[in-house]
């Protein structure tokens, strides 16, 4: 004859039952869900840093882009203090007018290297007509970097020397 079993072990083996089907949708559908989650997770936070980067790059590509133009411009007034290759002549020619200008006497000579030209200048004349020439030199479209000026005499009898660098472009 079958044995009964008991209500206590009814219950028990009912609550064995359901615990153990809970782990078994725990284990089979809730922990691979919870992974499943977690790389979707992963997987945006990925996709948040990536755009962040994207974004920062385009917004540095932006600001160059607006600063392109001030670039631009600089370059340009770079251009106008340096003398382009081929130019030189123009160069010598707006010098030597300088001279008969100012009612001075001039000897120029001129090299080239480095990407400068080296420009020799005797002046001489009128003490306040060479200071006038000096005063149009530096007032020209292109900038001449003097190293050193020599004067000597006076009155009428002045004169000065000095060598100048025009870079070229």
């Amino acid at each position: 004859m079958p044995k009964r079993i008991s209500l206590k072990h009814k219950i028990l083996l009912i609550t064995i039952i359901i615990f153990g089907g809970i782990l078994f949708i725990a284990a089979g559908i809730i922990l691979p869900s919870i992974k499943y989650i977690d790389g979707i997770k992963h997987e945006i936070e990925q996709t948040e840093a990536q755009l962040e980067e994207q974004y920062q790059k385009i917004r540095l590509l932006k600001k160059s882009i607006n600063e392109l133009a001030e670039v631009k411009q600089k370059t340009q007034k770079l251009k106008t203090i340096t003398i382009a290759q081929g130019d030189e002549l123009r160069v010598i020619q707006e010098l030597e007018q300088l001279a008969p200008k100012h009612g001075v006497q001039q000897s120029l000579g001129v090299s080239y290297g480095d990407s400068a030209y080296t420009f020799s200048f005797q002046v001489s004349g009128d003490f306040y007509k060479l200071i006038k020439y000096v005063y149009d030199l530096e007032t020209l479209p292109y900038y001449i970097n003097i190293s050193s000026m020599n004067w000597s005499g006076g009155g009428e009898n002045a004169s000065v020397k000095f060598t100048g660098k025009i870079h070229s472009s």
